[in-house]
């Protein structure tokens, strides 16, 4: 019983950092997305500036710029989407061995009240028979001493 108590306790706290860890992904992912979305608008940005200026390789060199840290933040935000899928099935995982510990918990608080209760009524049995024993030779006694005066009545 305590076994099964220490193993909901642990699964819990199991629970409890699977919850943590998918919060923190999913306010990583949405970081990654805020960061690829400002790197998509410098891109755009600097495409548009790039059409008004004569030096095209200063512009070109900048341009490649925006589309690497684009790509950067794409990967890190797939990279966070990604964390936050493990954590949902960690999640997943911890609840369902929570649930079955809850489950072996109950069935082991069911199986020690049954076994209680069986002692509670073999010792009432053992009781009874003990009663029924002293009865008995009461009732001899008192059946020999009717004989011997009905032996001495006659």
């Amino acid at each position: 019983c305590i076994k099964a108590k220490i193993g909901v306790e642990s699964s819990d706290a199991v629970l409890t950092s699977t919850e943590a860890q998918l919060a923190e992904a999913e306010r990583a992912a949405l970081e990654a997305d805020d960061v690829a979305l400002e790197s998509r608008q410098n891109a755009e940005q600097l495409e548009k500036e790039a059409e008004a200026v004569q030096d095209l390789a200063v512009l070109e060199e900048d341009v490649q710029l925006a589309r690497e840290s684009r790509d950067l933040a794409h990967a890190i935000y797939e990279g966070a989407k990604e964390s936050k899928e493990e954590a949902l099935e960690r999640s997943a995982k911890a609840k369902q061995v929570h649930e079955t510990n809850c489950l072996n918990l109950a069935n082991l608080e069911r199986d020690a009240m049954a076994e209680l209760l069986h002692k509670e009524s073999a010792q009432q049995a053992e009781l009874l028979a003990v009663n029924a024993c002293e009865n008995a030779e009461a009732l001899s006694k008192q059946v020999d001493a009717l004989e011997k005066k009905w032996e001495e009545a006659k």
